[in-house]
């Protein structure tokens, strides 16, 4: 299982297809997803922003899951909406 992390939403951002929006949430996060997104500034790791934030800051813990993807299988069936 990979490290979680929590970590502050600073700025509006996509990850795995969820939008987060700005000051909305503390995120419960994979240390590999969240890298870039702590690198560019859109999420705050630190232990004193993520304290704030749960405190007196009053977000909500989110704990982000990564999308479970199915695979589709080809169809010759004219009706179905996969071709």
């Amino acid at each position: 299982m990979a490290k979680k992390i929590k970590a502050r939403v600073l700025a509006d951002v996509r990850i795995d297809g969820v939008l987060y929006r700005s000051d909305s949430a503390v995120l419960e996060i994979d240390v590999d997803v969240a890298k870039s997104f702590i690198k560019d500034g859109a999420l705050d790791d630190s232990p004193a922003a993520v304290a704030y934030a749960l405190g007196d800051g009053g977000l909500p813990l989110v704990k982000h899951v990564e999308p479970v993807v199915t695979e589709v299988q080809p169809t010759d069936d004219p009706a179905s909406p996969v071709a």
